[in-house]
């Protein structure tokens, strides 16, 4: 029963810590592409 525990454990880590991963990513993404846009907004003829 100790074994199961244990690997539950740690798929459930691994999961939690991909997920981080993915949201990081597509956190930065979305930041990035905002950074971008901002940046381009001073140049726009039009809103």
């Amino acid at each position: 029963m100790m074994m199961m525990n244990h690997s539950l454990d740690a798929n459930l880590i691994f999961v939690m810590v991909a997920a981080f991963a993915a949201g990081l990513a597509l956190g930065a993404f979305y930041f990035i592409t905002l950074w971008h846009t901002v940046q381009r907004l001073p140049a726009a003829h039009g809103p």
